[in-house]
């Protein structure tokens, strides 16, 4: 019998669990994809991008409007409609975002989206529904009430989600806050040719989005070579922060660290190997490597030909969940060792300044530092622990994990106790969870191993229960794993 070959079929259920994957209920990475796109659009050209909200209960609406230079209904259905495809400019070494041909697709996983454009005359429009279906009407001539609807008078795009209601819609300065410090952005609110407009529909208001680069002193200034990759080259700037941040890699806001970019895009902001060190606070920057971007599309070619993966590049070196880079490829490895040697020396500096300001200060005052850190530090950790808990998403359960720890980074110092939130899905209820430490003696479990589990004040499809946590030797790490109901999680 001759063998039965055929595709695997990527069913409607499996383009919905991608797209949660990548949007995890967080209307910021909604609005970070349609800002880029609309960015990337214009280029090097001056232009305006308009956010709109509508703040409301039940179902609501955002709409990103741009007078860029629009799409054709051929250019939507080959972007939008196929999955995968190269279709960016990215792989063709243009100054665009790439996201392996996922972009915009992933916007539905918050409801119906609707893409509308003017170019060179004509209108088109394309409806993405959750499921991965699409309507695309035909294309016709623009007419005057196209342009007066859409606010575009000449070329552009309108995109706008249907948000259904089991998203929840946060308030506008809250919303304005993190948009403004979402390190993904940074470039376009601070790109003099750009402005960026948050409209709260409800009340009619207007805020202009703007990041503010820091006027702050260099330290390290240089260009890199990667071990292994002779084409490659990273150019790298620290500078230090006026004072010593303590947050951790997984909050996107923080103003430390090193901001890592290709050709256009920002891909992580990161310490590398030293997010566990105290000092390492003291630093922020950036890391531009075009040769990111070489990889990714060098990748993807080779993929598309059917040709063998190189040594030097045998992943894509992009998250196609957009969390910043694959930090297994060697390639990051190399850059992360490259660029950990500057780093390294300042740090080293930094811990050498402090020891010598501690000798300095009287037993008293040293005491008293202490003492009001140790409340600072808990004050920060529960409004923390309380925004991240306020970032809940879905309403049905279905998008919270089944298990997770907040923070997920945890830095404790000498005299100090802390307070770690477990959470876990309310369906999942089975006992009591149990905490685990690998190597124990690090630090002490203050209530001991099994945790008590309550329902969440504002989300009875979710338990929470509370780790604390006192140092019991400096300098050194340790695991902690928490596991409940056959699910584990580290932090």
């Amino acid at each position: 019998m001759r063998a039965e070959t055929g595709r695997v079929d990527y069913s409607e259920r499996a383009f919905q669990q991608d797209a949660h994957d990548a949007m995890r209920g967080d209307i910021i990475r909604a609005l970070i994809e349609t800002i880029t796109n609309s960015d990337d659009a214009y280029g090097d050209s001056d232009g305006k991008i308009r956010v709109e909200i509508e703040h409301r209960r039940g179902p609501w609406t955002v709409i990103t409007r741009d007078r860029a230079k629009g799409m054709s209904a051929t250019r939507m259905k080959t972007a939008i409609g196929q999955l995968g495809g190269r279709t960016s400019g990215f792989e063709e070494g243009e100054r665009v975002r790439g996201n392996l041909g996922r972009g915009a697709k992933d916007l539905a996983a918050f409801g119906t989206v609707e893409f509308e454009s003017l170019c060179d005359g004509k209108y088109a429009k394309m409806t993405l529904r959750p499921t991965g279906k699409y309507d695309l009407e035909r294309e016709r001539t623009a007419k005057s009430e196209d342009r007066k609807t859409l606010g575009i008078p000449r070329n552009g795009t309108v995109v706008t989600i249907h948000v259904e209601e089991n998203h929840r819609c946060p308030q506008h300065a809250k919303l304005l806050e993190k948009l403004c410090k979402h390190y993904q952005l940074r470039d376009i609110l601070s790109d003099p040719r750009r402005e960026i407009q948050l409209v709260d529909l409800g009340k009619g208001t207007t805020d202009i989005l703007r990041y503010t680069v820091p006027d702050i002193p260099v330290v390290f200034a240089g260009r890199l070579s990667i071990e292994g990759y002779p084409r490659a080259m990273a150019e790298v700037t620290i500078y230090r922060n006026p004072e010593r941040y303590e947050d951790p890699p997984s909050d996107s806001y923080r103003p430390g660290g090193l901001m890592l970019t290709g050709r256009r895009a920002i891909y992580e902001n990161t310490l590398f190997g030293f997010e566990s060190n105290p000092h390492a606070g003291w630093f922020s920057g950036r890391v531009k490597c075009d040769y990111i971007d070489e990889l990714a599309a060098e990748y993807d070619s080779r993929l598309v030909a059917h040709e063998p993966k190189e040594e030097p590049n045998p992943t894509p070196i992009i998250s196609r969940h957009r969390d910043g880079l694959q930090r297994g490829h060697p390639f990051y490895k190399a850059m992360a060792l490259a660029v950990e040697n500057p780093l390294r020396e300042l740090i080293a500096a930094e811990e050498k300044r402090s020891r010598n300001l501690i000798g300095e200060e009287s037993p008293e005052l040293r005491r008293s530092f202490d003492a009001l850190g140790r409340e600072l530090a808990r004050l920060v950790d529960e409004d923390l622990r309380e925004l991240e808990e306020e970032g809940l998403i879905g309403g049905d359960g279905i998008n919270v994990p089944p298990l997770r720890l907040i923070p997920e980074h945890v830095v404790v110092y000498a005299g100090e106790d802390k307070t770690i939130t477990l959470q876990a899905r309310a369906d999942l209820a089975n006992g009591n969870p149990v905490v685990e430490l690998d190597p124990e003696g690090v630090v002490e479990l203050i209530d001991g191993s099994t945790i008590t589990l309550s329902v969440h004040k504002r989300r009875p499809d979710v338990l929470t229960g509370q780790i604390r946590v006192r140092p019991l030797v400096e300098g050194e790490q340790t695991i902690l794993t928490a596991h409940y109901s056959g699910h584990s999680v580290p932090a």
